[in-house]
């Protein structure tokens, strides 16, 4: 937090003399809007070291124009497996609801 501080070193017990102190001031970081003005040779130059491209908003349609052209791509899935559509799980399931209900009737929960 913002502010004035002053920290002081706890002594172990055999050390003597003056406890060793120290003073700082913490200010807020710079402010996000405090340089709105666009930095264009900035982006420029990181756009052509990443291998890519700057566009103004006026150049919207040169950017449509250099975009590539979409591909298909293959997806690789397995088919669903329902696994909640079971008599396996069905019985696993009236179990366990069984066994809750017996064992709240032996401790009179129920």
């Amino acid at each position: 937090a913002e502010g004035d501080y002053t920290v002081r070193l706890l002594p172990p017990p055999v050390l003597e003399g003056p406890i060793p102190t120290t003073s700082f001031h913490v200010e807020p970081p710079a402010g996000e809007l405090e340089r709105t003005e666009l930095n264009q040779p900035e982006l420029s130059l990181a756009a052509t070291t990443s291998g890519g491209k700057f566009y103004r908003p006026e150049a919207t349609e040169a950017l449509l124009n250099d975009l590539p052209k979409p591909q298909k791509v293959p997806l690789d899935t397995d088919p669903p497996v329902p696994l909640w559509n079971t008599w396996p799980v069905l019985a696993l399931f009236l179990m366990l609801i069984t066994a809750e209900w017996v064992l709240r009737k032996r401790n009179q929960m129920v």
